[in-house]
């Protein structure tokens, strides 16, 4: 496999640049689209059972919000194996490795209860800032942004991880912040454009198809981006390349 894009190794020391994050995010993602598409598609799944079942009236209620909760959490604990599963194949495309998913599955898989105890942590802790007249939250969110990266790089336990991505994110917060904001905000707005124009095309069931397959790509998308920032904060930062970075996956 060969990077198409400027290589890992020529990043300067000291300069965080958001717009080559975006760049390299988006070759990454191309050069590995059905494998990378597809850990998101199976984290993607439970939401749109949610949905499925929130169109429905039951008339068991109690017995419909259990079933909601079951699939929400285990919605959660999918999109955090597959963002940590992504993790390793996004780290092996930097190398100019070959991606091997069910590689990626077991690493991901050795490392699953700190990943699971790193969400708890930081869920918790971003929840209670956003009640706190949303800023705290936000500011949770953007110092803990590469928590699950550190987590799995760096062999960390979940609140040693979430302490050294604020570390790292320490000073270039703004610059990361915007970024968040951006993909976010550009999302839902895509996220209702297609579900609001593919359910009034043809119908309920159509229009979550549709949800699916944008939420697809933009999880596979983010979750590249994610591990694109921690590489570039750590090479900013320490001036690491990316073989001194992903030595612990060989």
């Amino acid at each position: 496999m060969t990077n198409t894009s400027v290589p890992v190794s020529q990043s300067v020391a000291g300069e965080f640049r958001v717009g080559r994050i975006f760049d390299r995010t988006l070759a990454i993602y191309k050069r590995n689209f059905p494998a990378f598409s597809l850990v998101a598609l199976i984290a993607s799944l439970p939401p749109l059972l949610l949905g499925a079942g929130a169109g429905d009236t039951a008339p068991m209620m109690a017995q419909s919000m259990v079933l909601g909760l079951v699939i929400m959490l285990v919605s959660v604990a999918l999109a955090l194996l597959s963002q940590a599963i992504l993790v390793h194949a996004a780290f092996q495309d930097m190398r100019s490795r070959p991606v091997d998913l069910m590689e990626s599955v077991n690493v991901a898989l050795a490392r699953l209860l700190p990943i699971l105890g790193l969400a708890i942590l930081s869920a918790l802790g971003i929840a209670v800032g956003l009640m706190l007249f949303v800023i705290p939250g936000l500011i949770l969110l953007t110092m803990w942004f590469v928590g699950v990266p550190v987590c799995m790089v760096e062999q960390l336990g979940p609140w040693q991880s979430l302490m050294r991505s604020t570390q790292l994110t320490k000073g270039h917060r703004w610059k990361l912040f915007g970024a968040i904001l951006v993909v976010y905000v550009a999302a839902a707005i895509i996220s209702q454009i297609i579900t609001l124009v593919f359910t009034a095309l043809a119908g309920f069931f159509i229009g979550l198809l549709a949800a699916l397959a944008w939420n697809t790509v933009w999880g596979a998308f983010f979750a590249t981006f994610v591990v694109v920032s921690y590489y570039e904060l750590r090479s900013t930062k320490e001036g690491m390349d990316i073989e001194q970075i992903a030595a612990v996956f060989d």
